[in-house]
Formats: C-alpha cells, sequence, structure tokens
C-alpha cells in the first residue's frame, strides 16, 4: 500500500552513505504514520545528524564566536572636532559639549532663545553607529532653570549637507542614547523644537561612536576572502555556493568600494548610493536600469550598511560577492579560523 502513497523522489551518496528521500502528502494522516513505520522497519537505514547540529558542533561554533567577539564601544569620535552653535552664554561655547571633560562645569550653555541649535563637523563621511547624549547631570538643577533640551530633534547630514536620518525625542531625562544608526554622516545636529518661551540649550557631553569595520573583519581573518562574480540577477549565496563555498557578510566593508569594483569589473563609471530597496550592492549593471536611471556599464556600492546582503539579487546586475570556503559539516566555520 505504501508504494502508491509515497515516492522515492531523490537517492543520493553522501559521506559513505546512501540517502533516499520520500515525498508524501503531509495533509494525508494515514500516508504520513504509514511511511514512518516503513522507514523504522528498514533494517539497513540509521539516522544522520549533521555535525554542526550536533552538541558538540554548536558548542564548538559558540566557543569561537565568543572568543573572536568583540563587546566593546570602540572610540568616540567627537572629542575635540570642530562644533558651532546659533549662540553661547559666556564661556560656555560650543566645543565643550566634545571636550572629553564630563563634568557639570564644563558644558554647552545657549543664550535662552525659543529655537536654538549646535552642530558637530566630523571632517568627513563616517559610519556611525551609536550617539549618547548628556543633557546635564542633576534632575534638580535640570528642574529649577528649566535646561531640559525637549523636545529636540538630532539630524545626521552627509559632506554635501544632505540629511540621511534624524530622530526626535520628546520625553525628558538626563541622557539620550540613539542606537543602531548605521548610516554614513559627517555632520551631527541638535535642533530645540516648539519651544513657547525662551529657554537654555544646554548640552554636557555629546558622544559619537563610528561603525570601526575592520575591526569586525579580523574574524573570519579577511586573507580567507575569496571574490567571485556572480551571473546577472543572481544572489551571493547562488554564486559561492557554485564554487562549494558560502557567502561571508561581514566581508562586504571590504570589498563596497571604488577600488576594488574597478579592478575586479569592467566598470564604465562609479556611484555610491543611499537607496534603501538596493540590496544587492556593490554590483555592475549588464543592462541599463530604467527605473533609477543607471546605464549599463556603471559600478555601483550602497551608502546604508544595513543593506549588506548575501541574498539580495536583481535582472541586470551583476554582484560582486565576498565568499570563504568553511569546513566540512560546519558552515558557519571558515576552513582554517585563526
Amino acid at each position: 500500500t505504501i508504494i502508491h502513497r509515497v515516492s522515492v523522489t531523490c537517492s543520493m551518496s553522501f559521506g559513505g552513505m546512501v540517502l533516499q528521500v520520500y515525498t508524501v502528502d503531509t495533509k494525508n494522516e494515514t500516508a504520513v504514520r504509514e511511511i514512518v513505520r516503513f522507514i523504522l522497519s528498514m533494517s539497513n537505514t540509521s539516522s544522520y545528524l549533521p555535525y554542526e547540529f550536533t552538541q558538540k558542533g554548536m558548542l564548538e561554533r559558540i566557543g569561537l564566536y565568543v572568543l573572536h567577539q568583540n563587546f566593546c564601544d570602540g572610540e568616540n569620535i567627537a572629542i575635540n572636532k570642530k562644533a558651532t552653535a546659533s549662540s553661547h552664554f559666556g564661556d560656555h561655547s560650543a566645543q565643550q559639549a566634545i571636550d572629553g571633560v564630563v563634568t557639570s562645569e564644563t558644558c554647552y550653555w545657549s543664550e535662552p532663545s525659543v529655537s536654538s541649535w549646535w552642530e558637530l563637523d566630523l571632517g568627513v563621511d563616517v559610519a556611525i553607529s551609536k550617539i549618547r547624549i548628556t543633557n546635564t547631570f542633576e534632575w534638580i538643577v535640570a528642574k529649577s532653570w528649566n535646561v531640559f533640551i525637549v523636545p529636540f530633534e538630532i539630524s545626521l547630514l552627509n559632506s554635501f549637507g544632505k540629511t540621511v536620518n534624524s530622530k526626535t525625542f520628546k520625553d525628558e531625562s538626563l541622557f539620550y542614547l540613539w542606537e543602531s544608526i548605521h548610516n554614513r554622516a559627517r555632520y551631527i545636529r541638535i535642533d530645540t523644537l516648539q519651544y513657547t518661551a525662551p529657554r537654555y540649550m544646554v548640552l554636557c557631553n555629546v558622544e559619537v561612536y563610528g561603525v570601526n569595520e575592520t575591526r569586525k573583519l579580523t574574524w573570519p581573518h579577511p586573507s580567507l576572502m575569496v571574490i567571485e562574480h556572480s551571473k546577472p540577477g543572481q544572489s551571493c549565496v547562488e554564486a559561492c555556493s557554485v564554487k562549494q563555498m558560502t557567502c561571508e557578510h561581514g566581508y562586504f566593508p571590504l570589498i563596497n568600494n571604488a577600488k576594488v569594483l574597478f579592478d575586479k569589473s569592467n566598470c564604465s563609471d562609479f556611484k555610491k548610493i543611499n537607496d534603501k530597496y538596493l540590496d544587492m550592492l556593490p554590483a555592475v549593471l549588464t543592462l541599463r536600469d530604467r527605473t533609477n536611471g543607471y546605464p549599463a556599464g556603471m559600478c555601483l556600492a550602497t551608502d546604508i550598511i544595513l543593506l549588506y546582503s548575501c541574498v539580495g539579487k536583481r535582472q541586470g546586475y551583476q554582484r560582486l560577492c565576498p565568499c570563504r570556503r568553511y569546513r566540512t559539516d560546519q558552515v558557519a566555520l571558515p576552513v582554517k579560523h585563526l
């Protein structure tokens, strides 16, 4: 009876074993029970669990992840950069918010106003991960002097002065934190909003943390990267798999630039774009992108770090893929872990 309900859809040799795959209608409970009984009754079969899913394989993987993890914030890149403001009160200049001295005596104060702003210039576009603001250190002082800066808006602007991201804060607090930003920006601007009467703008400390891309690439080591081209319309998962490799997401910062694209692809031109719908970059166009107006032959890189993707694909886009070889039965680990 079983032969009428299930069929052998695949038979292959794997690791010295012959694997058989049976197809069964899972909505037919009788057929499911019968095929399970049939498989269990076979005397020449044994269960198979890939090594990476065994206890030993999972512990090995977790151990290496923890060993190579970096839990530090990194460096505050705002210290001693250039700061300007709409005004300043007495000796409390805009620069005091980023002087690295974290005390209540070294804060920036504006003149009382219904609209104040403070701006930081990092000098160049930087990949930003987190911004932390200390409004003031004492709740009683903040209340009595009415120096809470809320409501206020933080804006990130690139070198061309274009806003790439922003966030509004409305609740009274001594400290404010904006995490998981992952945008490139040169200017950090803070604007007070909707003041009905003149108030001081006070910033005791502004910290900006960049995405240290090279720090994240110490493992798997960059020397293990193999750059491959996908076929047009093919994902990096597919392109790497054809060569018996896996796509390594952590390598994308190394190839998302003009130098690598010109070295590895036949580029007629290059552009780094801020398009949240293009998750297949870096890539070279084999056909003209009529939607966005990019010509064939142009190489594109993304300015949005969160769009790095191994699975993204689109017709007319030939991806540049960061592949690496992996250990047998342990795809998550490189052939040689350092």
